[in-house]
């Protein structure tokens, strides 16, 4: 994806410059880890013995100043999309607020999110569940935010402002605004759910998760449709992505 070359492409020139290590992972678990100490051991003593100098510290945490430049520019991107496609869709923010609906949200649908929130998570753990009983290991979706980043409090705060806040206004208004409305009123439904739900699951670059995730987009696309407000689809993606960022914190996911 054009977005995440960018992004990776700024924090790898933002981190650089800084001096910061370019690495958004731990090397491994705690035997991967164990081995890398140990062959630094061997190098360091055998530098040591000839007089040479010390070899370079491996890294075998994930940088942390590395991982909150990513996740700046991460929100820039966000703040990008809401922008640059009001410009490029629209002739003006009104006009664009009241296109998705955006300015109302009937009392009758406010039940639809959460529903769908639920049924949503509960499809996507039935998934994976599936998945690992049947030892189907590349189609276990795995979470798109490293676990490294509740080490420290800054980096979460960045980290849940990036996927809680920014993702699901940037990303409905992107893939069931833009996208999905577009294409629906051309096609008519089933076509544009389907091609912009597949859009979506694609763009979180996650072989295990395209599935289930293309399942998320096309409901997402499905309330958009019923409601007229966009409102419902970045409720439920708010609150699908609250879930997997809470469990996560808590350690439950990763």
């Amino acid at each position: 994806m054009a977005w995440y070359a960018a992004t990776s492409a700024a924090t790898a020139i933002a981190a650089e410059a800084l001096g910061y290590a370019l690495q958004a992972r731990d090397v491994g678990d705690v035997f991967v880890k164990s081995a890398s100490v140990a062959e630094y051991a061997d190098r360091l003593l055998a530098a040591l013995s000839a007089g040479e100098p010390r070899p370079a510290v491996p890294h075998l945490l994930a940088d942390q100043n590395t991982l909150r430049i990513g996740f700046a520019f991460t929100l820039v991107y966000h703040v990008g999309i809401v922008w640059i496609g009001a410009l490029a869709v629209a002739r003006s923010p009104r006009a664009l607020w009241r296109g998705l609906g955006l300015h109302r949200f009937p009392r009758s649908t406010w039940w639809m999110a959460p529903v769908a929130t639920v049924g949503a998570y509960t499809g996507v753990v039935a998934y994976s569940l599936l998945a690992e009983a049947y030892g189907l290991d590349a189609l276990v979706p795995e979470s798109t935010v490293p676990w490294e980043i509740t080490r420290e409090a800054s980096t979460l705060a960045l980290a849940g402002a990036a996927a809680v806040v920014g993702a699901p206004v940037a990303e409905e208004l992107l893939f069931r605004g833009y996208v999905f409305g577009g294409l629906a009123r051309r096609w008519g439904f089933w076509p544009a759910a389907l091609l912009s739900g597949a859009i979506f699951s694609a763009n979180h670059l996650d072989p295990g998760s395209f599935l289930p995730f293309w399942g998320v987009g096309v409901l997402l696309a499905w309330l958009f449709w019923r409601t007229g407000s966009l409102w419902a689809s970045i409720v439920m993606h708010l609150c699908f992505n609250a879930v997997s960022f809470a469990l996560l914190a808590l350690g439950v996911a990763t």
